[in-house]
Order: C-alpha cells, then structure tokens, then sequence
C-alpha cells in the first residue's frame, strides 16, 4: 500500500467518524419503514428484521426499491396491448454452480423446457445473464433461444420471469420494471434464511442483500410459489395475493420417471440391507440426527448418505458417527451419482429418512415414492404438505423417536409394504409437464387473449 493510500484511507475513516452521527439517523429514516411493511407477522421475523434495523448500511439498491415499490402505479395485466411474444428470463441461477444442478436448478429448467408447449411455439424466449457468473452449462443452453448479457429497453409486449428472487434480487433487471409493457412472473421457494438468520444472514451485507430482494419481489405481478408452506411465508412479504399466486409444486426430473430398477445397486450393501439419507454442506439437512439414532439401532444395518460432501464435511460425519457409537463398516457415502444410480438406491432401501429442520418443498420425498420407498419425516409444514400420516413423523431434534422408527422397520418385516401403500395413497404429482403446466397456465390467465 502506498503512502497516499494510507494517507487517503486515513482521511476516509475520520470523514466517517465525524459523520456517523449524521448517517445513521438517515439510515433508520429509510429502512425504518420498509422492516415494518415487509414484514409483520411472524415473531422470529421480526427479531431478524430488528437485527437488521441495527446493523446494516443503507445502499442505493435499497433506496431505488423502496422509491419505485412506493411511487409505481398498480400494475394490472390490462397494460398488455397484445398477447406476448417475448419472455425474459433471469437465468443467473443456471449460472451458478451452487444452483444449477440442485432444486432451484432443476425446477427452473422443468418450467422453461414446457413454455412453448403451453404459451405457444412462436414465443421466444431470452435469457439475461450476468457477465460476472460462469456461462450457462450446455444441459440447459437449449432452454432459451438466445442469451445476453445486457438488458433491453425497448421491448413492446413481453414477460419477464424471474426464476429465484430472494436469491438473484430482481433489481439486476431495475429498468424492465419502469416499462409498462411489461408483466412480471416470479417463483419463490422458502424464507429459510429468515428462520435462521445466524447461519445464512451472518453479515449486515447478507441482511441488506435480503432486505433488497423482499422490496424488489413486492414489484412483480404475479407468483408461483412451490407449496402451500412457501405461499404463506410469501404472503408474509407481499401481504394478501391469492388473486396473483399459484401453488405449482417443484419439477420431479424427468429421468426419474422411467427408471430401470433392473440396474446393478451401487454401494456396499443388499437390498433392503440399509437405511437412505439425502445430505448436503448444509447442516439444515440435519444429517447429524440420523447418524446418532442409527448408531444405536437394535440390530447391525447399514446407512448410505448421499449427496455431495466436501472432504471435511465427509471427515466431520464420520467422526459424529464413531461418537456415537457407530462402526464406519456400516456407513457408506454415495457422491456423484446419476439419476438413475439414484433411483436405485431409493428403490431398495429398508427407508429413507429426510430429516430437515426447513423446508419449502422436498424433492427426496417424491424421489423415493416414486421410486416404491417409503419415508421417514421430520415434522415440518412442507413435509405435511406431501405425506399426510402421523406414523412416519419425528420432531427434527427428537433422536430418541428416530431410533425407535428405525428398529420398527428392523423388527417388522411387513412395516415396509404397509407404510408405501399408505404413504403413496395422496396424489403425488410432480413430474416436469404437470408441474409446468401449473406455472404456465397461472400466467396464462393474466394475458390477453392471441
């Protein structure tokens, strides 16, 4: 660092002092109302929020969005002079490693890949990207006719869809919504980060970035959320809209849908030889439960984790479970594996466990009943959505049950058959074209006619 650097950082940070004073009132006068619009009802909420309140800066992100969620006149499909022949869609997900090929990834790509089937072939579709991200993968460069990395200004009639806003804000598309010819469509997920703010809002940037994407989500038209659970954490944000939101559901990936269970089962033990488990990098997953409860299981059976791990989280794993008690010759973790080495797995598991403490959907719960298994569930709105039996149910920090639910499929052989029927009883489906068509006809119905 050179001697004017140090010299002019110096002088920045005595300007900053001396200035605070001044700032942080103006600070509070803007965020102020917008930490009470957004968000009233839920107590953890607004604990997060006032978190917020203290520690973030405000940014001119944030001031833009509340200036236009404040002064834009009511946005009603009627804007529309004609039935639209463009879509743009914020494929920044599809960028990202993180997301591309997890649910978010995956259900965007099922949505996109039936626009034309229900919109019709002669519209076209745009994705806007971010120069900043890595290039769309080739799996998922068919999705859209084209890409760019810049924003059009003058685009007539269109839609815009936004394909995970509290993760990408839609403020990187700012000016599309100062166009009036333009209707905008967002899928939303969860507010997971908001019930554990400790671990995905750990910095006051994280919390302003947050704050960002609620203001700017309160400016679309229209919503389809993936499960009732995610509808009402919505509503939370945006306030009433059943009028402007659809519950779609989350795409099953089309390769679980014709599995051949013929296929050789990865992994070290036999059919029905072992309990099944989703896990990930992140401890939301609550794999950590399900290592404690099957080391203390009545009889030796084997637990397969699946899921990317890093080395250290793998190290990690294997350590809680020894702590346990568990011998690592019943442990085995599945990583990289295909769709269908996955189906196969589910397919002959004694159960698999998803053990979540949050959820807006889950994807492993279809999987497995697709695939004949049946499942074992931490007591959470998004799961109750899915399986509608008390039987399978356990508290997410509640081992002891776990365990209990474990050596009742070890003990009675016909538990197996008698959970799957009852479980695959509601109508479960999600595969790409029912749940696509669910997002496609909800916009539908705020268009004109062609």
């Amino acid at each position: 660092m050179t001697i004017f650097q140090r010299g002019r950082d110096a002088v920045r940070n005595v300007l900053k002092w001396m200035f605070r004073p001044i700032l942080r009132p103006l600070r509070d006068q803007f965020l102020s109302p917008a930490i009470h619009q957004f968000l009233k009802v839920n107590a953890h909420v607004e604990y997060s929020l006032h978190e917020l309140h203290t520690l973030v800066k405000i940014s001119d992100e944030t001031i833009l969005g509340l200036t236009l969620a404040q002064n834009l006149p009511p946005r009603g499909s009627t804007r529309l002079r004609g039935y639209p022949k463009k879509i743009y869609v914020d494929v920044r997900c599809l960028q990202m490693p993180a997301y591309n090929y997890r649910g978010i990834g995956y259900h965007s790509a099922g949505v996109l890949r039936h626009a034309k089937e229900f919109l019709g072939d002669s519209i076209r579709l745009i994705g806007l990207t971010d120069s900043l991200y890595p290039v769309v993968p080739e799996e998922f460069s068919h999705l859209c006719d084209e890409y760019r990395d810049r924003v059009p200004l003058d685009v007539g009639p269109a839609l815009v869809l936004h394909l995970s806003p509290m993760t990408h804000c839609c403020s990187f598309l700012a000016q599309m919504f100062l166009q009036p010819e333009l209707f905008h469509v967002a899928i939303f997920y969860d507010t997971i980060p908001l019930q554990e703010p400790h671990r995905y809002l750990p910095t006051p940037r994280r919390h302003r970035e947050y704050l960002n994407s609620m203001i700017w989500l309160k400016m679309v038209d229209c919503f389809c959320a993936i499960s009732k659970t995610a509808a009402t954490q919505l509503e939370n944000i945006i306030g009433p809209a059943s009028d402007r939101m659809a519950v779609t559901g989350a795409c099953l990936r089309e390769s679980f849908q014709d599995i051949d269970f013929s296929m050789p089962l990865p992994g070290p033990f036999a059919s029905r030889k072992y309990f099944l488990v989703i896990g990930s990098e992140d401890e939301r997953k609550n794999v950590e439960i399900v290592l404690a409860s099957h080391a203390r299981c009545e009889v030796s059976i084997g637990l397969i984790i699946a899921g990317h791990h890093s080395p250290e989280r793998l190290c990690e794993l294997q350590d809680r479970y020894t702590e346990a008690g568990g011998h690592l010759k019943n442990l085995y973790f599945a990583q990289s594996t295909s769709d269908g080495q996955m189906a196969m797995l589910y397919h002959h598991a004694l159960v698999t466990v998803v053990p979540s403490r949050a959820e807006g959907f889950s994807l492993p719960i279809i999987e497995a009943l697709y695939c004949d298994c049946p499942v074992i569930l931490s007591d959470i709105s998004a799961h109750r959505e899915l399986v509608e039996f008390e039987d399978a149910l356990f508290q997410f920090d509640d081992g002891v049950t776990l365990t209990s639910l474990f050596n009742r499929f070890l003990n009675e052989s016909p538990l197996r058959g008698e959970w799957l029927a009852i479980q695959k009883q509601k109508s479960l489906v999600f595969d790409e074209n029912a749940v696509a068509r669910k997002v496609w006809e909800h916009v539908g119905s705020f268009l004109p006619a062609r």
